[in-house]
């Protein structure tokens, strides 16, 4: 039996996603837009939350967006991303990265790669307080399997009696 991930549909992260994003709303963290997809050349579920700049402003001066990235393999990071720097091919173009000569911080959540949505929420409103929160690196790397046993959680369910 091959149970390789090839062989399978991964689980949609797109409800997770959303789910985070009713979370920050909800905290009062302004998200312009989320964007989630499977990364073609890595097959590797990805999304990026746009969050307002304008909110991170006293954080973040001068950058062109905020962004809370995710993907299954290094769960999720935080930071600004500054007017110069082209898109990368990671989190469709929106990784977070350092000002080019500067050690602006990208935070990482470490820990796990699905944390509940309002432990985000609560995550990134410490960050926007003022408060950095330093975490280490992921526990260990949840396998693909994991990470779908994890998602399906929120995947709604009339769409979970389908997929059985």
């Amino acid at each position: 039996m091959n149970t390789s991930n090839t062989a399978r549909e991964k689980v949609d992260h797109t409800p997770y996603i959303a789910t985070v994003v009713e979370a920050l709303r909800a905290d009062d963290t302004s998200v312009l837009r989320f964007e989630a997809g499977v990364e073609a050349s890595l097959a590797l579920r990805s999304a990026a939350v746009v969050l307002d700049p304008e909110q991170w402003e006293r954080i973040y001066p001068d950058a062109r967006e905020v962004v809370l990235a995710w993907d299954e393999v290094h769960g999720w990071t935080l930071g600004p991303r500054w007017p110069a720097i082209t898109q990368d091919a990671t989190t469709h173009g929106y990784r977070p990265q350092a000002r080019p000569g500067t050690t602006d911080a990208t935070f990482s959540h470490g820990h796990e790669v699905i944390p509940t949505p309002a432990h985000i929420a609560n995550w990134v409103g410490l960050h926007l307080a003022g408060v950095s929160v330093v975490s280490r690196e992921l526990d260990a790397p949840a396998g693909p399997d994991m990470v779908d046993l994890l998602l399906r959680a929120f995947v709604p369910a009339a769409s979970r009696s389908v997929e059985q």
